[in-house]
């Protein structure tokens, strides 16, 4: 399953893995799921966040111009900063493996028989590693 960079959200394409693990738990009882979650691969950058909106321009002035500042001149392209990989994010790989724990919650297994695994428990920085154990 991958993840889009800096998300922990569940694609529905994930589903159908997912129900599969749920149909292997429940098939074996008394085993209990660890779900230990991936990193972004390095020099991944996730997409910007989006910026809130400004403060309303005051009654009487006019509004700046869209992408200008009002009292600031434009960059240049040669004047804005080179985009750089974002540091990772540490609590990124417990996201991802918390809401894969949820799905599998919500699906019916109990919770004592399923838990988010610490993050340094994945090997690979692009997979979701499941384990069961008896």
């Amino acid at each position: 399953m991958r993840f889009d960079p800096g998300s922990a959200d569940l694609k529905a394409a994930f589903y159908p893995v997912l129900d599969g693990v749920a149909d292997l738990a429940r098939a074996c009882p008394q085993a209990r799921i660890e779900v230990a979650g991936h990193d972004d691969p390095p020099g991944t950058v996730p997409p910007p966040a989006k910026e809130a909106p400004g403060p309303a321009p005051a009654k009487g002035k006019p509004a700046a111009k869209p992408g200008r500042q009002a009292g600031k001149p434009a960059e240049t392209a040669a004047e804005k900063p080179a985009e750089t990989p974002a540091m990772p994010d540490p609590g990124l790989p417990q996201r991802r493996a918390a809401a894969i724990v949820d799905y599998l919650l919500k699906a019916g297994i109990p919770a004592a028989r399923i838990a988010a695994a610490p993050a340094e428990a994945a090997t690979d920085r692009r997979t979701v590693a499941f384990a069961l154990r008896s």
